[in-house]
């Protein structure tokens, strides 16, 4: 029995390696082949059958994820503030009044204006301080004369007040409590033409009946009662 026993060829191993891999389950084994101990699987008797290596599993690739596409965020639209509507008050708008122009005021009738006092051609004066001027230098004049006026917008009371002659260097003292009235002149005067011993004529005041002022030019000033110069002319 052993002497007949044949080993077998290189066909035979390979159709067994293809039966063993594709599981041809059934089918009659080739001659040769004997069935493994434990598995069932054939053996080739008398010697080692390779078996090939199994195929590797192919990865089946996975789905790529699909990014969920999220809405963009809208802006939110404010509704438009209402603006504040001042409610009526049920009064009419008070109108503005105009100023009326101020009427300028009129001469009183049957009233002369009162002439405002102006300086002579012959005299120049020269208002220093205060309100009280020399308006006219009458040194020349027969009599000889100074005016002085009141410009001011009250009486002025000439006590301790004096007019110099500066040329002859003498000094006129104004009697006391001598009051002149706004916009009233007063008129000194002095010269053979006149006598200082009788009364004089309202708005005059008499020096001296000797001559005081020069005829070639002279210069009179007014002191007031603080010995402040306040006016001068000269002629």
């Amino acid at each position: 029995m052993r002497g007949s026993w044949r080993r077998p060829g290189r066909l035979a191993l390979a159709m067994a390696t293809v039966t063993l891999l594709f599981g041809c389950a059934g089918q009659p084994a080739a001659p040769g082949l004997l069935p493994g101990p434990a598995t069932g699987a054939p053996e080739v008797a008398g010697s080692e059958v390779s078996q090939a290596p199994a195929p590797s599993p192919t990865a089946t690739p996975l789905p790529t994820a699909t990014p969920l596409g999220l809405p963009s965020p809208s802006p939110t639209l404010l509704p438009p503030t209402p603006m504040a509507t001042p409610s009526p008050t049920g009064q009419p708008p008070t109108p503005t009044v105009a100023p009326s122009p101020t009427p300028l005021l009129s001469p009183t009738p049957g009233e002369p204006p009162t002439p405002t006092a102006e300086p002579s051609a012959a005299a120049t004066a020269q208002v220093v301080a205060g309100v009280v001027a020399i308006t006219e230098y009458g040194g020349t004049q027969k009599p000889e004369y100074i005016q002085i006026t009141n410009m001011g917008a009250q009486d002025v009371d000439l006590t301790n007040w004096r007019l110099h002659s500066v040329r002859g260097d003498q000094w006129y003292d104004f009697p006391p409590a001598t009051i002149l009235p706004v916009g009233a002149s007063l008129r000194i005067v002095s010269g053979k033409d006149v006598d200082c011993s009788l009364p004089q004529p309202p708005g005059v005041l008499c020096w001296t009946s000797n001559y005081i002022w020069n005829d070639k030019g002279d210069e009179a000033i007014l002191y007031d009662a603080s010995g402040a110069q306040v006016s001068s002319a000269s002629g």
